[in-house]
């Protein structure tokens, strides 16, 4: 890196240049005769050197204009605000953007506290932030709401930073930033959420609404056939696996059409609701009662042999029997035909669907005995209270 040339070198060659532009000026090199002479040269070639320098000059003020043009637009125009503060927080220096974002001109802000420009709930922020820059030295970064020319205050980041001056004072230099925009489209964006959130909540209820219905009989609002099988197919399986007992009961409303005819199908309906109510009663939280069509149900009993569904069956239908007085309706009308049927491991069931066609063959055989009576598939029909 070359040396910067002191000030007799530059001095020495100044006077190179005006000695030369003398000589060329006379045609030749100057030969003196006497002090006057030599005289007259000496002030020909200072003239000519004090001319050299007011063009230096006139140069250096050209460039001294354009570089202070330049820090105009770098510095006033930058698209941030520029501020030095005291360690006190009093305005010394600011840019033109600075002003703007203030709404106060660069004159009027010197020597006033910074802070008087942010919301009073904001203020802490601000103050916490600069004694953390003070006793850390760590730069800080931090957003509050500015009181500035507008009506309403404006989202700003600050970062501050905390050194010393030439003079050896410290001072805060801090970066002012408009975040109003990216503010806005924040809470834009909070509140899409909120919306898309909500949306999503609903979506989820009608969803679950949508598939509680799909496996929901409308009637009497126990499961329907389709949940019935899926559930059952489930069962069977982890029956299958650990060879528990797995048991299905099947049974109809004895007579149901004669309610329809005499008492309407509203009495129908409402001794149907009756009955699923009754049933689901007497069992078991795993236990599950499904509407399997017309006046028909179905019940799946897991890890339950025949022997304990035939008990819970008699209360079921015990407790029926009793809904017929209800309605003041004639003996044996809505009362019970049950068919129970448990899986079979040896040999095995394919399905519970072969668990089913047993259990419905079991109830077949109670209506033809008589109705109001259980039967067990495989034992002989026990009788009810006819």
């Amino acid at each position: 890196m070359s040396k910067k040339p002191s000030v007799v070198t530059e001095t020495g060659t100044l006077r190179q240049r005006a000695e030369t532009q003398v000589n060329e000026e006379a045609g030749h090199p100057r030969e003196f005769q006497g002090n006057a002479a030599q005289l007259l040269h000496e002030l020909q070639v200072h003239q000519v050197e004090l001319e050299m320098q007011n063009e230096e000059l006139r140069r250096t003020q050209v460039e001294l204009e354009y570089l202070r043009a330049r820090y105009f637009d770098l510095y006033d125009l930058a698209p941030v605000g520029y501020l030095v503060l005291s360690e006190k927080g009093m305005i010394l220096e600011t840019n033109l953007t600075a002003a703007t974002l203030l709404g106060v001109t660069k004159k009027n802000l010197q020597n006033q506290l910074f802070s008087r420009f942010i919301l009073r709930e904001h203020q802490d922020i601000f103050f916490m932030g600069r004694k953390l820059l003070a006793e850390t030295g760590q730069a800080q970064t931090l957003e509050c709401q500015i009181l500035g020319k507008a009506p309403v205050p404006f989202w700003a980041r600050l970062e501050m930073i905390f050194v010393q001056n030439l003079a050896s004072l410290w001072e805060f230099r801090v970066m002012l930033s408009d975040i109003s925009p990216s503010k806005l489209i924040e809470a834009q964006l909070v509140n899409a959420k909120a919306t898309l959130d909500t949306a999503h909540a609903e979506l989820q209820r009608a969803f679950l609404i949508e598939k509680q219905a799909a496996r929901t009989d409308s009637l009497t609002g126990q499961y329907n056939r389709r949940h019935f099988f899926e559930y059952g197919d489930y069962e069977f399986n982890v029956s299958l696996r650990y060879e528990s007992p797995l048991t299905v009961i099947m049974f109809d409303v004895d007579h149901l059409k004669v309610v329809n005819d005499t008492l309407g199908h509203l009495a129908g309906d409402n001794i149907l609701k009756a009955v699923a109510q009754a049933a689901v009663a007497e069992l078991r939280a795993v236990d599950v009662l499904a509407r399997y069509g017309g006046d028909e149900f179905a019940i799946l009993l897991p890890k339950a042999s025949a022997e304990q569904a035939g008990h819970i069956a008699e209360r079921i239908r015990e407790k029926v029997a009793a809904i017929g007085a209800q309605f003041e309706l004639a003996p044996g009308i809505a009362t019970l035909s049950i068919g129970i049927a448990e899986m079979c491991h040896h040999p095995q069931d394919r399905s519970v669907e072969n668990i089913v066609q047993r259990a419905d063959h079991a109830l077949y055989i109670a209506k033809n005995d008589g109705r109001n009576r259980t039967v067990i598939f495989g034992e002989t029909p026990q009788p009810g209270a006819s």
